[in-house]
Parts: structure tokens; sequence; C-alpha cells
């Protein structure tokens, strides 16, 4: 289903709670390339291969590794706050789902300023751009309010 597509992830737990997701509903990638991996292994069986890259930032050895395998479209999660840099967006495209209604709530804590003005949460999903938070729309879907009173904190 999803064969024409890769992932590029950041390793973290947000990272690892994306393909938990993915792999609970089976979903195919082409290719996952995983950096700041320090080489740890995920256990995904519906890709295939997985690259591995120590680096923490996006570099040209990482850039180059995507291109070797045509891989175009590419699912991303990045590093918190970072920047994705021209030389990338004009050689594969990035897909982001970004946590807020775009193009009113941009940045990083866009569920807590969407919670605090508009009382709803939302993700859109976009084609990364040089500007931060304003690639092209694919899709936005709006989510319940979360109970906190059912939050734990422990």
């Amino acid at each position: 289903m999803y064969k024409k597509y890769s992932c590029l992830l950041y390793y973290n737990d947000r990272s690892k709670n994306y393909l938990k997701i993915f792999k609970e509903n089976k979903i195919y990638f082409k290719n996952i390339f995983i950096y700041n991996s320090n080489y740890k292994k995920i256990n995904y069986p519906y890709t295939d291969k997985v690259f591995y890259f120590k680096q923490n930032f996006l570099k040209t050895i990482i850039l180059n590794e995507i291109l070797k395998q045509k891989c175009l479209n590419l699912i991303y999660s990045g590093a918190p706050g970072q920047i994705v840099k021209e030389k990338f967006l004009k050689r594969i495209k990035l897909f982001h789902a970004h946590p807020g209604k775009l193009p009113q709530i941009k940045g990083s804590c866009a569920i807590h300023y969407s919670l605090l003005s508009n009382r709803s949460v939302h993700c859109t999903i976009i084609k990364l751009s040089k500007s931060i938070d304003d690639g092209k729309i694919i899709y936005i879907k709006k989510f319940r309010k979360p109970n906190f009173n059912n939050i734990s904190y422990d």
C-alpha cells in the first residue's frame, strides 16, 4: 500500500511510537532511514531494508543514501526543533505531520497554543518547504479535546 513511500526518522521516543503504530497497522515502507541511532536496531517487519546513521543532524551522507535507494517520497519525523536544509528539500519530498492546524497554528508548541486559543487539537499533513510550517497542506484532521482528568503524570 505505501511501498512508494519510505520513512526518515530521528531516533527518539516519538519515532519509536510512530513505528509501533505503523507496525500495529501493518503499514509497509520501501525503506526506513534512522539517524541518531548509534546503531540501535529496530524490529520492523514491513520494510525492505532499514538504514542506520549515527549523525544527529541530516547530513549529505544520509541524503546520498536516500537518493541511491531512489526514495524520493519520505514520511519525516525529525529531531525536535531541527530545520531541514533547502538542499534536502530540492532533492526529496518530505511529508510531515504537524501537531496543529496550519496555517493558523505554527511552531513546535502547536498543541499547547491550539488548546489555549481554540480548545481543540488538529494534525496537519504537509509537504515540507523551505519556510517553517508553510508547505503544501495535504490533509487536516481535528481531534477531540483530551480529557486531562484521565492523564497519568507518573
